[in-house]
């Protein structure tokens, strides 16, 4: 056998004897294989018996150490709190079983008997009315098992206040079909013996006939309760002229209005209009006209005089949205039949203001005082006439809002700014105006408020937020601060806030020193320039004693516009920094901007901005002040 080891990979014919030899080998060897497969296929099967034996053990201790756990113990009463802590705080709960208070009761016996006796859990219910031939074709429940089962679940709330949200879905609808106002007044009517236990009303439709089927529910409940109400018309009444007089009129005489007296009110896109309603408003705590980020229309936009009139009748104002445009659309306007307009609106409660505005917004912010002010959102939006733009030289927002903010007595610590149509330049100085920022959110092209995809990218690249913005948050990188002297046309030098003054200095090393959250949606700078951003503001410097005691950057988030590309260096790094600061860092390439909407046929979400609907990655909006008005108490 050894000489034949050397005729291995070689052409040799083997002799006869040499044949007789190698066969008799390999008879030997192929029984040793035949032997080795039992043993393996042995050891096998001894193997699976282990491993079957080990998998029934190790289930049989988690279902004993199941016993021994903690939360076994915890009392009804706990296990109660817990529970609430699960809702959203920002709006009603959804009829899902992905979420609170449906969720809990899939749990086991004993949760389900807890979550069923807490009536705070089912307090409030968000019902997205779908169209009648959708549903069918959809679902296998019909719109009986469906209102069967909200009855069920407001019968759960006991004698406690309710939140109800209603949102007819604009999908499929035909405004001809009776069967459709049927179903929706099957809903209406299912919800209308919990009317009077309310305090709290959202409803939204964009179908005149929904409306009038509303306002007829309403009309034969009370509200003694109510404190809050949402009435979204979404462009009913711009629309249809003559339908929509019609149901403004109704709206004055409903009893939601008339007998509430609600200290918040929300009626996005009503305009002007909101003036005609019998509405208390030296009472009322949270004003907002407008709530959809993305869609503007100037014609449900106030005029300056107007809607300096309208906040100076509202002088307990906590929270406030308004669209304002620089040219009037009303020859009827507030102001129109007094010949006093308000020097100054003091807002001494105000805590939320969001403003958008199509021109320059100076003669607005001249006229009000907010002192307790906290969180500020502005948005510049596409001006209507070429005259109005904010161009950085006759116009600058920095130089508009700057006496405004300037009779804030403490830091505002929360800005939602967007920048798509300011100069660089002029959103830089803004920002210097906000020292003491907390929480900042930098919105360009390819955010959610700006446009769609029919913009090229070389557009989209000049409204983006450049590097030239990004570099001023970097220590030393940054353009000098404004010069306030005391003729400065930006300084209010009676009322300007002390604490202001004091971070002056600090604004000139980088901008927005206390910064902890950076937002910023529709950015074009850098890979290079967003890494010295992360070394300079989120990791630990024995240099800088500021960044060791805690004033650093703990959350960036940035959305790229289009084009924009990850390098797989630049997310190593990024991976090794964050690891290095414990920072959260979300970095989000090459999405083009897109805009929230439900499902286009059903989902249990529609009517609401604030979450993620299912199918794919979707821009999302949560509203600026959803949880602080969610703590209120009103």
């Amino acid at each position: 056998m050894s000489s034949l080891n050397d005729h291995l990979d070689t052409n040799y014919p083997p002799t006869p004897v040499e044949t007789q030899t190698l066969q008799q080998a390999m008879s030997v060897s192929n029984q040793r294989l035949i032997d080795m497969q039992s043993e393996i296929r042995k050891v096998e099967e001894r193997l699976q018996d282990l491993t079957h034996e080990r998998d029934v053990l190790s289930a049989k201790v988690n279902s004993l150490q199941g016993i021994l756990s903690p939360v076994r113990r915890l009392l009804p009463e706990i296990l109660q709190e817990i529970f609430i802590h699960c809702l959203p705080v920002d709006r009603a709960a959804v009829m899902t079983a992905k979420e609170a208070p449906l969720l809990l009761g899939r749990v086991c016996q004993q949760w389900r008997d807890v979550a069923y006796s807490t009536p705070t859990l089912w307090s409030s219910i968000h019902i997205a009315v779908p169209s009648d031939s959708l549903f069918v074709r959809m679902h296998s429940c019909s719109h009986d098992t469906r209102t069967r089962a909200i009855t069920e679940w407001l019968s759960r709330t006991g004698a406690r206040p309710l939140s109800i949200s209603i949102f007819i879905s604009y999908f499929g609808f035909s405004p001809s079909d009776q069967s459709q106002d049927a179903a929706i007044e099957l809903y209406l009517r299912t919800i209308s013996p919990f009317l009077p236990r309310c305090h709290s009303v959202s409803f939204s439709s964009s179908l005149i006939s929904a409306w009038k089927i509303f306002l007829q529910v309403c009309a034969e409940s009370t509200f003694p309760l109510l404190k809050r109400a949402h009435l979204d018309l979404r462009s009913t009444t711009m629309d249809n002229a003559g339908e929509g007089e019609e149901l403004s009129q109704a709206l004055q005489l409903s009893p939601l209005l008339t007998l509430s007296k609600p200290l918040a009110i929300s009626m996005p896109d009503y305009g002007i209009r909101i003036a005609q309603l019998p509405l208390q408003w030296d009472r009322l705590v949270v004003l907002n006209l407008f709530d959809d980020p993305v869609y503007w229309d100037y014609r449900t936009a106030l005029s300056i005089a107007d809607a300096v009139f309208l906040l100076s009748w509202c002088t307990n104002l906590a929270f406030c949205s308004i669209p304002i445009t620089g040219r009037s659309i009303s020859p009827h306007g507030l102001g129109s039949g007094s010949s006093h307009t308000p020097t100054l609106v003091p807002l001494p409660n105000m805590i939320g203001f969001s403003v958008r505005c199509d021109s320059d917004p100076k003669l607005f912010f001249l006229r009000l005082s907010t002192p307790s002010l906290r969180n500020f959102r502005y948005h510049q939006e596409l001006p209507r006439f070429h005259d109005d733009t904010m161009n950085g030289e006759d116009r600058a927002l920095h130089r508009s809002i700057a006496p405004f903010i300037r009779r804030v007595i403490h830091s505002i610590e929360e800005l939602q700014l967007l920048a798509t149509y300011l100069t660089p330049h002029d959103a830089v100085q803004c920002l210097k105006l906000f020292p003491g920022l907390k929480r900042l959110s930098l919105l360009g092209y390819g955010s959610p408020f700006g446009f769609g995809n029919f913009l090229g990218d070389h557009v989209a690249t000049a409204l983006a937020i450049s590097e030239r913005i990004i570099k001023q948050f970097i220590t030393g990188r940054g353009e000098p601060s404004l010069e306030l002297s005391e003729n400065s046309d930006i300084m209010d030098s009676e009322t300007a806030s002390p604490d202001v003054f004091a971070e002056e200095h600090r604004a000139r090393a980088c901008l927005c020193p206390r910064l902890e959250v950076l937002s910023v949606q529709g950015a074009s700078f850098s890979d290079t320039l967003m890494l010295e951003l992360i070394r300079t503001r989120m990791l630990p410097d024995p240099t800088n004693s500021d960044r060791n005691d805690g004033l650093r950057l703990l959350q960036l988030i940035v959305s790229f516009t289009r084009g924009c590309s990850a390098e797989k260096d630049t997310l190593e790094q990024i991976e090794k920094l964050k690891g290095q600061s414990n920072a959260n860092v979300l970095l989000m390439y090459d999405t083009s901007p897109t805009i929230v909407q439900g499902n286009p046929l059903y989902s249990p979400y529609n009517g609401l901005v604030s979450v993620n609907y299912e199918g794919g990655r979707t821009y999302t909006y949560l509203p600026f002040f959803g949880p602080m008005l969610a703590s209120i108490n009103i």
